[in-house]
């Protein structure tokens, strides 16, 4: 039986998945078409992994998918891990939650925290997310022969639609029409009451309501403390604008990238501290946020997907 390789420490490294996410944009992109089924933290671990090994990008399924498909992952081959979702109702499932736990990317596609051990023992039926080697790229399968290829497996994924009134609905959101004086304001949101306006005059409504629809998941006042301090506005407005990055990288709305890097490190140079002070529980929630609104807008299921994926 194969054993599965736990992967390296650095594949599951938020700030590296985080800041080549934020340089080279075209690895979210085009992994998230590629693998749309999952979440943007399984999508971008998935490409790191793939590239890592020196394969080109490709569609991904299950070993036995692939055979469905006409085609035979090569001997030898290891397998590419993602998170899977897994109950678990108490001390009965406490080697799945050590398992969890214990996986470095365990709260890759999480809430925005890590679970603990204690967390996923003393909550029945609780959700926690396992690591999982059972999935292969294209280049590690060849031709099952005398069975005729299937289309799908060479198949381009579909484009991602994004809806943002779609995502602001299934989030919960409302959005008001744009009352401020000030001409140079793009957008503004209320996270307490799940308000958000966008001006008649953003240059960029897409990227400006994607910001504001962050503020909204990640800063209302009990979401805005983290790790028992209040988060300060430098770091609010970095967290808000590299969710809008990601999720704008995700769906190919690329056309103010320059002009969110620069926002960003203008924050971040604010801070007095520059890139230190933006930690990993950071780039945790970052991640989680963007994945909420991408699954909203796109009606995304992972725990179906996945499962399905997997059978």
């Amino acid at each position: 039986m194969h054993k599965r390789e736990r992967p390296p420490r650095q594949a599951a490294d938020w700030m590296a998945i985080l800041q080549q996410a934020l340089n080279e944009p075209g690895v979210a992109n085009r992994a998230y078409h590629l693998f749309h089924r999952f979440s943007l933290g399984n999508s971008l671990w998935a490409a790191l992994q793939i590239e890592g090994r020196g394969l080109p990008l490709g569609p991904i399924a299950s070993f036995k998918k692939w055979q469905d498909l006409g085609r035979q992952v090569r001997k030898g081959e290891k397998g590419i891990s993602l998170l899977m979702p897994v109950i678990v109702g108490g001390k009965k499932k406490r080697k799945d939650a050590q398992a969890a736990t214990e996986a470095p990317a365990a709260w890759l596609v999480g809430g925005g925290s890590e679970p603990t051990k204690s967390d996923a023992e003393s909550q029945a039926g609780r959700r926690i997310f396992v690591e999982r080697a059972h999935w292969f790229t294209l280049a590690q399968t060849d031709p099952i022969e005398g069975v005729e290829p299937n289309p799908a497996a060479q198949a381009e994924p579909d484009a991602i639609e994004f809806v943002p009134d779609r995502a602001i609905e299934k989030l919960g959101f409302r959005r008001e029409r744009f009352h401020n004086t000030d001409g140079n304001k793009m957008g503004y949101s209320y996270p307490g009451e799940g308000v958000l306006a966008v001006s008649d005059l953003a240059t960029d409504p897409t990227k400006t309501l994607i910001h504001e629809m962050a503020h909204c998941l990640l800063h209302t006042d009990s979401e805005a403390i983290v790790e028992g301090r209040t988060l300060p506005r430098a770091i609010i407005e970095v967290e808000a604008e590299c969710v809008a990055y990601l999720v704008c990288a995700t769906i190919g709305h690329m056309a103010s990238a320059a002009h969110m890097r620069e926002y960003i490190q203008s924050w971040l140079s604010l801070s007095g501290e520059g890139s230190d002070v933006f930690t990993k529980k950071n780039a945790s929630r970052v991640f989680s946020a963007a994945n909420k609104i991408i699954q909203a807008g796109t009606e995304l299921d992972e725990v179906e997907e996945m499962q399905r994926a997997a059978a």
